[in-house]
């Protein structure tokens, strides 16, 4: 159960939502996976250069290496793209179907 305090309407007043939590718990997966996805098609050479920055311990880290690719680049972007499709679904899934 969520409390919305409305103002507007009359001092304090409680405006109760019953909400579902599959239902929370989806807006916020969709949110985070959008979020991500757009980030990772946006920005994945600055994503790769706070990693690089983040993880410069090299023998601790076996892909530090590979993450000085290009090959890590596209693969942030692969990921990019599989989050945002998934992002996508759940959202459709909100819109057309029903959270029981």
């Amino acid at each position: 159960m969520v409390y919305l305090y409305v103002e507007a309407i009359a001092p304090s007043t409680a405006l109760v939502v019953h909400m579902n939590p599959k239902f929370a718990v989806s807006i916020a997966a969709s949110v985070v996976l959008l979020s991500l996805g757009t980030v990772s098609l946006i920005w994945p050479a600055k994503i790769q250069q706070y990693m690089l920055k983040s993880h410069s311990v090299s023998e601790y880290n076996p892909f530090f290496g590979w993450m000085k690719t290009k090959g890590y680049i596209l693969s942030l972007r692969v990921t990019g793209i599989i989050a945002l499709l998934m992002g996508l679904v759940v959202l459709w899934g909100l819109c057309v179907g029903r959270v029981d």
